[in-house]
């Protein structure tokens, strides 16, 4: 089973070239590139030359010996602005759909839409991410690449965290059952399991199954903040976490999520690719237990 790092915090600590030298200086296998950068009017990704930028990313990659394993697509629009939502959400994702096949990630991770308070607008937000997954498909088998649903969860008005789209696996699984296509599938986020409120890690993966779970965003929280560490500094369990993946036989990468709030300010190389081999090595240690 292959490691995978999210390239973001990285990159926003030293750049993106420096960024994928450091990962896979610290022995990880794929990155999780991330496209974030496309909530914005002037990402680099808009410019007429996106695709040499993807060129120089797949160049990159062959020089210091590590792929793309995934790509996770912009999800910080302001989705219930209809202007927003018509001339830039949608095609910037769509853009991110093309970027994410040009430097090889074979699944792009597509959060649903979730802008809205689940409680009163969850019925609703159920229909529309129903039709949002429909729209982007055709766009995913023309670039060649699947998308990844996640399961998703909000903070309520006193900062306490609620749950959200496809939080409860009821829904999840009714919603990939409709939609039913190949070329959707599911990244299991185990830090918004809990944050949900709805199921564990395990129940989710196992409740999914091998045939819908296809990523992961591996990271470690205390089931109050969205914390994204390493594994072992929260309370996730851990033990049944890989025994659920290694029940449904779990083919795809390990991708730590780890972001900026585990990193911390390490802008020094030596430092930071310590710190990037240390989380790699904890990812390791999980694959050996789930592959047994």
């Amino acid at each position: 089973m292959r490691t995978t790092c999210t390239t973001g915090p990285i990159v926003s600590l030293v750049g993106q070239d420096e960024a994928i030298r450091l990962i896979a200086k610290g022995g990880y296998d794929c990155l999780d590139f991330s496209l974030g950068n496309l909530t914005r009017e002037d990402s680099p990704w808009l410019e007429p030359d996106y695709k040499e930028k993807a060129a120089h990313v797949v160049e990159l990659c062959k020089k210091y010996g590590i792929c793309v394993g995934q790509s996770h697509t912009p999800f910080k629009f302001r989705w219930e602005d209809p202007k927003e939502y018509e001339k830039m959400a949608i095609p910037n994702t769509i853009r991110s759909l093309e970027v994410s096949a040009l430097i090889g990630a074979p699944i792009a991770i597509v959060h649903p839409l979730h802008h809205l308070e689940y409680a009163d607008y969850g019925s609703m937000e159920y229909d529309q991410n129903i039709e949002f997954y429909r729209m982007l498909l055709p766009y995913a088998k023309k670039f060649g690449i699947k998308i990844a649903t996640e399961n998703m969860f909000q903070y309520d008005t006193k900062g306490n965290t609620i749950r959200d789209m496809y939080a409860e696996i009821d829904e999840l699984k009714r919603a990939m059952d409709t939609i039913a296509d190949d070329d959707l599938v599911l990244c299991v986020d185990v830090g918004h399991c809990g944050l949900g409120r709805c199921c564990t890690p395990g129940e989710m993966i196992r409740a999914l199954g091998h045939d819908y779970v296809k990523a992961l965003h591996i990271h470690d929280n205390d089931n109050l903040r969205d914390r994204h560490t390493v594994p072992f500094l929260g309370v996730l369990d851990w033990d049944d976490i890989c025994s659920a993946l290694r029940d449904i036989r779990y083919d795809g990468d390990f991708c730590m999520e780890v972001l900026g709030g585990y990193y911390g300010r390490f802008t020094d190389p030596e430092l930071l690719v310590k710190a990037i081999a240390f989380a790699n090595d904890i990812g390791k240690y999980l694959c050996k237990k789930i592959e047994g």
